[in-house]
């Protein structure tokens, strides 16, 4: 028995051929394109790594400079527990601040608006020839002393009665003192209030003075008794002595 095999014919069995040759070099091109993708990402990331190396290297070495520093600034402080014990001092005033800087943000506001309303009125009230120079106000305007100039004290008695129609209606004063200028003989100097300066040398033997006529008006509220009749009293009583207290 005789076989006839054609040697030439292009396809010898199913799946095998020329066709192989082109799969095999897209399989080779696929791996070496991913394995030129697969250097280059590790590439990056080792210089990444690198950076990062000298990155926190340069952090040790400036933390190791600042304990170098802080050991010699603190030579006491060699512990742990000492730093622990520093550190939660620091944080402790840290907070203090804090709440501090929180109470006054808060505060700030009720504080400016409490003190409008009689700084305003004391811009409105002005009578010619009289000037404040200065003004104490505390607790918004519950405490407070005025001080200033007038060219004649009828007028410090007229600004007083003005007073008790204002808000300061209804507080007292303890404090009442006018002087003639020790160098300006046509001006008064004048103070009222219910606080004495602290930082005045001044006693309270003019206030006593004044107040000696009207005892029973010493301690009086505005509004309450008639100052102008109290000042104007005094003066009539010592137009001869122009240096006395009023």
């Amino acid at each position: 028995m005789t076989h006839q095999v054609n040697l030439w014919r292009n396809q010898k069995l199913t799946g095998y051929g020329p066709l192989q040759l082109e799969h095999f070099l897209l399989v080779i091109a696929a791996a070496v394109i991913s394995a030129i993708l697969w250097f280059t990402y590790n590439l990056i990331n080792y210089h990444q790594t690198l950076n990062e190396i000298d990155y926190w290297s340069e952090q040790a070495e400036n933390s190791l400079a600042q304990l170098r520093k802080f050991q010699k600034d603190n030579p006491n402080v060699g512990d742990e527990a000492q730093l622990q014990a520093l550190n939660q001092l620091y944080s402790q005033r840290l907070q203090q601040a804090r709440d501090i800087h929180l109470g006054l943000s808060y505060s700030g506001g009720d504080s400016v608006e409490g003190f409008t309303l009689p700084l305003g009125y004391l811009t409105d009230h002005d009578i010619e020839g009289l000037w404040l120079n200065k003004i104490y106000l505390q607790d918004s305007y519950r405490v407070y002393r005025l001080e200033g100039y007038a060219r004649a004290p009828e007028l410090i008695a007229t600004y007083i009665e003005g007073l008790k129609d204002s808000v300061f209606q209804g507080l007292s004063i303890d404090q009442l003192s006018v002087r003639q200028h020790p160098e300006q003989q046509s001006l008064w100097m004048f103070s009222i209030g219910n606080t004495v300066n602290p930082n005045s040398e001044e006693d309270d033997s003019d206030l006593e003075q004044l107040l000696a006529p009207n005892a029973a008006n010493s301690n009086s509220a505005l509004g309450e008794s008639s100052l102008w009749q109290l000042v104007v009293d005094q003066k009539d009583d010592n137009t001869e002595n122009s240096e006395e207290s009023y």
